[in-house]
């Protein structure tokens, strides 16, 4: 298992990413994320090992601002097996507390994943993981069906225990929307 800190979406956006979940498993390219419990998000950082208390006291305080979000795009990130995702837009305010996040949970974590580093992280949401290369085209002609962009807000911020076949909730803390963010 692996620990993640993970932006939650608002029940709309949720409901959509949900929707595109569901039309994935439908076709039989993949139900791991409905079948793992998984909640709609965009992980700020993936590591092997965490002080989960310390931890949630570093993204707890201060609270962070609601933050837009955008849901742009699909992307594949090319590995074997291969991952499909929305990509997030990374706007200012969103590199910022990805930035700030980092910044202060790097004591407190180890086998940190070098895809979530500052200046090289892509915000993503992910759709289906572990794809061989036919569940791959297949996940294409499926997601294409679905309308972008996508919009709405981060409403939380938790640390999850993860694998590709289960995610568990350790803390849930809201964002606080009396210091919005206005989309860029």
């Amino acid at each position: 298992m692996s620990f993640a800190i993970e932006l939650f979406f608002d029940e709309t956006l949720t409901v959509a990413v949900r929707q595109i979940w569901k039309a994935l498993a439908d076709a039989g390219v993949s139900s791991q994320m409905l079948d793992g419990g998984y909640r709609p998000h965009i992980s700020l950082g993936i590591c092997d090992e965490l002080d989960v208390e310390s931890s949630a006291m570093a993204i707890s305080a201060p609270a962070m601002p609601l933050l837009p979000v955008t849901l742009s795009y699909f992307g594949i990130f090319h590995r074997r097996p291969g991952v499909i995702f929305l990509g997030g837009t990374a706007t200012r305010a969103l590199l910022a507390q990805h930035a700030l996040l980092q910044a202060r949970c790097h004591n407190v974590a180890k086998g940190c994943w070098p895809e979530y580093e500052v200046d090289v992280w892509v915000p993503h949401c992910t759709l289906a993981a572990d794809l061989q290369a036919a569940q791959v085209e297949q996940a294409v002609r499926v997601c294409r069906q679905a309308v972008l962009p996508l919009h709405g807000y981060f409403q939380a911020i938790g640390i999850s225990e993860v694998s590709l076949t289960s995610h568990r909730l350790l803390h849930l803390f809201p964002l606080d929307s009396a210091t919005a963010v206005e989309p860029d």
